[in-house]
């Protein structure tokens, strides 16, 4: 049995040996694989959630700008109305002033009409 070990033994030990390096590397490759994955699946998950922020972050300062631009139409309409609450005022007010003069003025044509009645 020693001839034929002398003789075999080595070849066949060399392939044992190269075989169980292989298995090795491959195991060693299937982790380097899974730990690549999981790497890229963490990192995907990671930019995920960071793109997720960032649009929630967008719709917010969307939402608060809409609120800003909606609270500014707001104030200038009640800007608007107190002026223009305002201006009916003054409005009024000539128009009462003119009212006045007009009355003033039929009066004195009034007056000056019987003035002149007299003097016939």
């Amino acid at each position: 049995s020693s001839g034929i070990n002398a003789e075999y033994g080595g070849p066949i030990n060399n392939i044992k040996v190269n075989t169980d390096l292989i298995s090795r590397e491959m195991n060693c490759i299937g982790e380097t694989a899974k730990n690549n994955s999981d790497t890229i699946a963490g990192l995907m998950k990671a930019r995920y959630e960071a793109l997720h922020l960032r649009l929630e972050g967008l719709q917010n300062e969307t939402k608060q700008r809409m609120e800003a631009i909606q609270d500014r139409i707001e104030a200038v309409g009640e800007q608007v109305e107190e002026k223009y609450s305002f201006l009916v005022k003054i409005v009024n007010k000539v128009n009462a002033f003119a009212d006045k003069c007009a009355d003033t003025m039929n009066k004195l044509n009034g007056k000056c009409l019987d003035a002149f009645s007299d003097c016939d």
